[in-house]
């Protein structure tokens, strides 16, 4: 994945207020990355951050967004990926209202370079520490 260019944020958009998804915690190799990736091209809000943790949601705590996505650098700073066939989180799901705002996450995405495969419904991907995503639409 090359290095996002995320210069101008004013047009950055949010994912969708109405997006749905469980509390996940992931390990993550650099989370200054991993923060920009979630929330410039993912579009998520970055809710809280301290000493190598970081909080993302979709929309504001006050409307319903206490699940979460928590970056954790603890035990992983600047460690590789897990080897193939690794025991441990394969991907996490993160649902959409609607086509067209799975399309807007998938035309940022695509338009960073990172590998997007299609799958039933929706898109797989991985973010810069390797941890899969899939995003699908309702």
């Amino acid at each position: 994945m090359k290095a996002m260019n995320m210069a101008d944020t004013t047009t950055r958009k949010s994912i969708h207020p109405a997006t749905r998804m469980g509390t996940v915690s992931l390990t993550v190799a650099n989370l200054d990355r991993q923060v920009e990736f979630y929330t410039k091209l993912l579009g998520f809000t970055l809710h809280g951050r301290k000493e190598g943790k970081a909080v993302l949601g979709a929309g504001a705590v006050s409307a319903g967004g206490y699940h979460h996505v928590g970056l954790n650098s603890w035990i992983g700073h600047g460690r590789p990926p897990a080897p193939e066939g690794f025991r441990g989180l394969r991907h996490f799901t993160i649902t959409v209202p609607d086509r067209a705002s799975l399309d807007e996450v998938a035309q940022r995405v695509t338009a960073e370079n990172v590998d997007v495969q299609e799958r039933e419904g929706g898109l797989i991907f991985r973010d810069p520490s390797h941890n899969g995503i899939v995003i699908k639409h309702s």
